[in-house]
């Protein structure tokens, strides 16, 4: 995967070309909405929204206001099961909208995998925001976020020129890294050389706690881990 080159992430491949585009309103924190664009992927094409294989959220039942276009003209979106669609389209370039609306929290605390937008940010992206081309998994893919003024971005996945852009080397991967956005905070260390960061988004009734020992905590697990296991499977 060549860093901060778009272009190259998808040259000499056949695989269909997949991107997306995140867009979080400040104005409405309900959800968000979500482009996604395909090129060379027939005219005939099925998408559908994963569950977790754990946790198994079904956040296909939050979709809302799903359509397509090609080339500026709509065209058919069929629904074939719950988490599957069928689009008719021409060959080439086709665009699907949606939007996802978050579930209301019913519970005192809320799971840290799952989605949530604040006015102070939130966490977004993987299989709780982005449909998939089925067949078309291991296709590379990039994403593209639009926030509100003064949100950063925090992801496991690989960087590019624009900062708001992000780049996986399958859509698999892409499903499987959520992002936190927003005013947080951030700690950097490295452990042979491999540089990590903690990000931590505080919510307003946030209790105090000690960052240092936080960090330095995690710090110690991540060379026990490399003493133990070696060289890292990341960069």
């Amino acid at each position: 995967l060549a860093l901060g080159s778009q272009s190259s992430l998808f040259a000499k491949n056949p695989h269909p070309i997949i991107s997306y585009r995140i867009h979080v309103d400040a104005a409405d924190l309900s959800g968000l909405a979500v482009e996604m664009h395909l090129r060379g992927a027939g005219d005939t094409v099925r998408i559908a929204m994963a569950s977790h294989p754990e946790y198994d959220d079904r956040y296909w039942r939050y979709v809302e206001n799903l359509t397509a276009e090609s080339v500026g003209t709509p065209v058919q979106v069929i629904r074939e099961e719950d988490a599957l669609w069928r689009v008719i389209a021409p060959p080439g370039d086709l665009t699907v909208k949606y939007r996802i609306r978050f579930p209301q929290q019913t519970t005192p605390t809320r799971a840290a995998y799952r989605p949530f937008l604040s006015k102070g940010g939130g966490l977004i992206g993987d299989v709780h925001s982005l449909m998939y081309l089925v067949g078309a998994t291991s296709s590379p893919a990039r994403v593209t976020l639009d926030l509100p003024a003064g949100w950063a971005i925090a992801s496991g996945l690989e960087l590019t020129k624009d900062p708001q852009t992000f780049v996986a080397s399958s859509v698999e991967l892409l499903l499987d890294s959520p992002i936190v956005v927003g005013q947080f905070r951030r700690w950097d260390f490295a452990v042979n050389g491999v540089k990590h960061q903690v990000i931590y988004l505080p919510e307003t009734a946030t209790i105090p706690f000690d960052t240092a020992a936080f960090v330095a905590g995690i710090q110690k697990l991540v060379t026990e881990a490399f003493n133990i296991f070696g060289k890292p499977p990341y960069r």
